[in-house]
């Protein structure tokens, strides 16, 4: 855009006056380099490294925080699920006998068209051949390196791992961990499922499952600990972490979860087996591949077009939550979530997770689009109740008065928010779409962990940010801070911003290096100290504001879970 065009003509001057100006080659050098990204994302030089598959060649690059990293954008970690491989369970990618460039991003795996943070994803920005990872290594200190692997978001129906506002490179940087960002199938190419081999459902966790086994067999050649590390994801990336410490599979391939925004339990993380075998009927009729055998059905739904299976996913009717998600296979989990998180069937690590404070706004867009258009937004009771009914449904109806009265005469002295039916709605919406979920599955972590499980609630909204007066603390806005970018490129973070930003980066690599946020591998501890999350029904939690404070996930709210989630 603007700032290319005005990067080539200032680059253009530079030639042009290179001759009149007296100057030294190095320092024409610098000066070159300097202005090849006005970013800072300066080119070095590039990089050579042998994984177990073959030689890779990647860049070395100046960040904008001018520390020197390695960049390795595309790496393969499964075989193309194309053809053949189109909705059965990843393979290994074979290995290469030439050096393979991996230093730009790949396409984005095939998904409903959607807004993000590059514009719109088409045609050319997206395709199935999509299964690569990126790996981020620090060049200024010595390994062996912590390592977090960082699975994107986006309603398991979208999303990619070159979203700037996701791009690892200041925590790589300033903070000496690596970090491996990794793609995986989304919508029915990733979770459509008949219970069988041609169709084994999970096919976008099973792909995460292989980038794992990659991580731990490979990292070592990057710097990396295979014994450190860490997942992390948000939203549906948080939710699909979740599920890999649920999985038997994936028991062995990292030690421990930072969850942000998402669990196992919310109604568009996870799918009765039934039901989604009931949906994926649906969509071959659609596609009239409802064959008499399942092998005949697949064979014509590989024969299809992917953007012709994801246009007819995406016409499918409307249901609250993406329409092919994680289901129990028997296989990658062995029971539905809930049953293994109430008989703590999982493995016991480190937990760091939470919430933003305001998560249900962000989904305000999506059930009520005509009640934001007013400024403020205003609803009446009637409507409210409206929009209650149709998340709660009308088994929930004896206790909505319940739910009404136990909002206004608690959770908003709690907030400060004054207590109309808009301010309602929308905390309610948060959670039953994410707090609730998120606040049962780090209870029943701290059951197993006490003393290893750390949640936090996020209060504090970046400056500048393009959106509304009356919107807070919403979902995803938590990512700028860990990443240490501004959601938009052409702001820069404000002093207060920079200092929020820093306690949870902090925070966050703290707990990569060493499974506590408190302090990190070198013996640097935080003015702050994070409490753990303990046991019994006063939860500890640690409130993240200007200045941060202790809350506690009391019962009160535990019940009010109970009620008001339509579960």
């Amino acid at each position: 855009g603007q700032v290319l065009v005005e990067t080539t003509l200032l680059w253009s001057y530079v030639l042009e006056m290179m001759p009149k100006l007296q100057m030294p080659g190095f320092q024409l050098l610098l000066l070159s380099l300097h202005l090849m990204d006005v970013r800072g994302h300066q080119f070095l030089r590039n990089v050579r490294l042998t994984t177990d598959n073959g030689e890779i060649i990647g860049r070395r690059v100046m960040t904008d925080e001018d520390k020197i990293i390695d960049q390795y954008s595309s790496i393969p970690y499964a075989v193309p699920p194309i053809g053949e491989m189109r909705f059965k369970a990843p393979r290994p990618i074979d290995p290469w006998t030439k050096p393979l460039d991996v230093s730009s991003f790949p396409l984005a795996c095939t998904q409903i068209k959607a807004p993000t943070f590059h514009g719109v994803l088409n045609e050319d920005t997206m395709g199935e051949n999509c299964l690569y990872l990126s790996v981020y290594t620090p060049v200024s200190q010595k390994g062996p390196h912590p390592v977090v692997v960082w699975v994107h978001g986006g309603g398991f129906i979208g999303g990619q791992m070159s979203e700037e506002t996701n791009l690892p490179e200041n925590l790589v940087g300033s903070y000496n961990v690596i970090a491996v960002a990794i793609q995986y199938r989304l919508g029915s190419l990733g979770f459509l499922y008949l219970g069988d081999e041609e169709a084994p459902g999970n096919m976008a966790l099973l792909d995460q499952q292989l980038a794992l086994h990659w991580v731990r067999d490979n990292i070592e050649t990057f710097g990396g600990d295979p014994y450190r590390i860490t997942l992390m994801g948000e939203s549906a990336g948080s939710g699909s972490v979740n599920y890999h410490l649920l999985s038997p599979g994936s028991r062995a391939l990292f030690s421990q979860l930072i969850t942000m925004s998402g669990a196992t339990l919310s109604n568009w993380a996870y799918s009765d087996p039934h039901k989604l075998v009931s949906r994926t009927r649906d969509l071959l009729s659609a596609l009239s591949c409802d064959k008499q055998s399942v092998s005949e059905s697949m064979a014509c739904m590989r024969g299809l077009r992917a953007l012709d299976i994801v246009k007819a996913e995406q016409a499918m009717p409307n249901i609250t939550g993406p329409r092919f998600t994680p289901t129990n296979d028997g296989h990658f989990i062995t029971h539905p979530p809930h049953y293994i998180l109430d008989n703590h069937l999982f493995y016991g690590v480190p937990v760091l997770g939470g919430v933003t404070h305001d998560e249900g706004d962000f989904f305000l867009e999506k059930v009520a689009p005509q009640l934001i258009q007013a400024s403020p937004p205003n609803m009446t009771n009637e409507e409210f109740l409206l929009y209650f009914q149709r998340m709660a449904g009308n088994r929930r109806q004896p206790v909505m008065k319940q739910v009404l009265e136990a909002y206004h005469r608690y959770l908003f002295e709690e907030t400060g928010l004054e207590a109309t039916p808009f301010n309602i709605l929308r905390t309610l919406l948060g959670d039953v779409r994410i707090v609730c979920d998120v606040m049962f599955t780090m209870s029943k972590y701290a059951d197993q962990s006490p003393e290893q499980t750390f949640m936090y609630v996020l209060n504090y909204k970046v400056s500048g940010l393009n959106q509304p007066s009356w919107r807070g603390v919403t979902h995803a806005v938590d990512l700028p801070l860990v990443f240490g970018h501004h959601p938009d490129h052409n702001k820069c973070l404000s002093t207060q911003d920079q200092l929020i930003r820093s306690r949870l980066m902090t925070y966050w690599t703290n707990f990569i290096k060493t499974g506590n946020p408190n302090c990190g591998d070198e013996g640097n501890c935080v003015r702050d100290t994070w409490i753990s999350m303990g046991s019994g029904d006063r939860r500890t939690y640690l409130l993240i504001n200007d200045e941060p404070r202790w809350g506690h996930a009391y019962d009160f709210h535990k019940r009010l879970c109970e009620s008001a989630n339509p579960k």
